[in-house]
């Protein structure tokens, strides 16, 4: 077995036992009954169960904490736009980029044909002009080698090949009137060139491939850890874009309710209307939720109120300063109590329970902690095991003391003298007896 696979065996190993994945399986059920909001229709998509929900996070070094429907695809819709927007950033630069697309948000729907004035683009690559343009920026010697590209940039984002649902991308082509109206109307403007058909294929193409929350959230953690992807080790996109993408990520990501999600929740995060969502922490974790289930900005129910629930209980706002100086704080101590223990073992007046609380981290302290607390766990049997072994031997010392006395006892000439005279007595009762 390579190194590789024993580290991801490993991964699994603590994944499956962490007490956050606990806590995200208490989460699952707690919103497992949660009906609120209306059930998306997927045009043409057929797969996705009625009352699908399903929760992954992923960290930076490659552990997987997932519960629920986590393997249910569906399509991507919406949340393939910015990271068409990193591939047009990486074939053009930010300046050429930049002049065709800005990356302001915008109170309009997501689908509004109107430009930012002032510049005379897009406001953003989120908004569908904004995804149109991108998409158009893509090179390729012709549709297919674009598309191919784009399918690859996906494969290295997720660590696996994604694949096109033709009944829903045959759907929305059909139905793409308000698509081709924004394209015409980009068209009209100079900011998409060449064929609006072949550009809204592409479009219509990348917005379809199917995708699972554990697809999702590997798609955060490669961003959350610098555009590298934190299982298979693949750079996805150039880390100097990273900052691009997530950035948009964060002021766009939610729509008009960007503002308040960041004030509320603090984590860059997209959301589409197949009802999953997408959330970043750079140099932590990417999370992926998803449930069909909307509200009436669009966004899944379940998921806004699991990435609520995770980001206050694990201190995930970028913003929050003072419970970041309160974890330190609370790092620093429970440094100090392995330390302690460590100089408790020695000294023989270990006490687990001091360990209790460090060992729950998820963390590498906690893994630490842990790991700490089984060496303890067997420096004590060891010393069990030697005080039985210890008591053992005092006992056949002790037995082999006595049996030594009775023999030089038994040995001495007093012994001897009285035997002897016992021995007369015996034989002038026996000869009385016989008389």
């Amino acid at each position: 077995m390579t190194d590789d696979h024993l580290a991801l065996l490993t991964n699994s190993i603590q994944a499956a036992t962490s007490p956050l994945r606990n806590y995200l399986v208490d989460l699952h059920q707690q919103y497992r009954s949660l009906k609120e909001g209306k059930r998306v229709v997927q045009m043409g998509h057929t797969q996705t169960k009625s009352d699908g929900f399903g929760i992954c996070v992923i960290s930076v070094d490659g552990q997987v904490f997932e519960v629920g429907d986590v393997a249910q695809q569906f399509p991507i819709q919406e949340l393939s736009r910015a990271l068409i927007y990193g591939l047009a950033l990486e074939d053009w630069g930010r300046d050429y980029v930049n002049q065709r697309v800005g990356v302001k948000p915008v109170g309009e729907v997501a689908n509004a044909i109107l430009l930012d004035a002032p510049n005379r683009c897009p406001h953003n690559p989120i908004i569908t002009t904004g995804a149109i343009v991108t998409t158009n920026l893509i090179r390729g010697g012709s549709v297919t080698e674009r598309l191919r590209r784009i399918l690859k940039l996906f494969q290295r984002y997720t660590g696996r090949e994604l694949t096109v649902d033709a009944l829903v991308f045959s759907a929305v082509k059909a139905q793409g009137h308000r698509e081709r109206a924004i394209a015409n109307f980009l068209l009209k403007f100079d900011l998409i060139g060449g064929s609006v058909e072949e550009t809204l294929d592409l479009y219509f193409q990348h917005s379809t491939l199917l995708v699972s929350s554990h697809d999702i959230a590997m798609i955060g953690a490669t961003l959350a850890n610098g555009g590298t992807n934190p299982v298979t080790g693949e750079q996805a996109i150039p880390a100097e874009y990273v900052q691009d993408v997530t950035s948009v990520i964060m002021t766009c990501g939610m729509y008009e309710r960007s503002g308040e999600w960041m004030r509320q929740v603090g984590m860059p995060a997209q959301t589409c209307t197949s009802g999953a969502l997408l959330a970043v922490v750079p140099q932590k974790l990417g999370l992926g939720v998803f449930s069909p289930y909307l509200d009436q900005w669009g966004n899944s129910v379940r998921a806004v109120r699991v990435c609520e629930a995770i980001s206050k209980e694990h201190h995930l706002h970028l913003f929050d300063i003072y419970e970041r100086n309160q974890q330190m704080m609370k790092y620093i101590e429970q440094v100090n109590r392995i330390t302690d223990a460590a100089t408790a073992l020695e000294k023989g007046r270990y006490d687990e329970t001091n360990l209790s609380e460090v060992t729950q981290r998820t963390d590498e302290l906690g893994q630490l902690a842990r790991m700490f607390q089984r060496m303890a766990d067997q420096v004590q049997a060891r010393e069990q095991q030697l005080k039985q072994q210890i008591k053992t031997l005092q006992i056949e010392i002790n037995k082999a003391e006595k049996d030594q006395k009775v023999a030089e006892i038994v040995e001495s000439e007093s012994f001897q003298n009285l035997k002897q005279k016992l021995d007369r007595m015996k034989k002038r009762r026996d000869q009385h007896d016989s008389s």
